[in-house]
């Protein structure tokens, strides 16, 4: 279970770096797609 709040918290922090930040296009698509991977392995994880 805080597997999925850290993945969530992740995600809603990677928005809100593409909202402050539009201009550092490639550091947020790392961050994002980091975050992705982290939720699709969270996603699996029993608890």
């Amino acid at each position: 279970m805080i597997i999925k709040i850290i993945a969530v918290g992740w995600f809603l922090f990677g928005i809100s770096t593409l909202i402050i930040e539009p201009d550092n296009l490639s550091l947020w698509a790392a961050e994002f797609a980091a975050c992705l991977g982290y939720i699709g392995w969270a996603w699996k994880w029993p608890t």
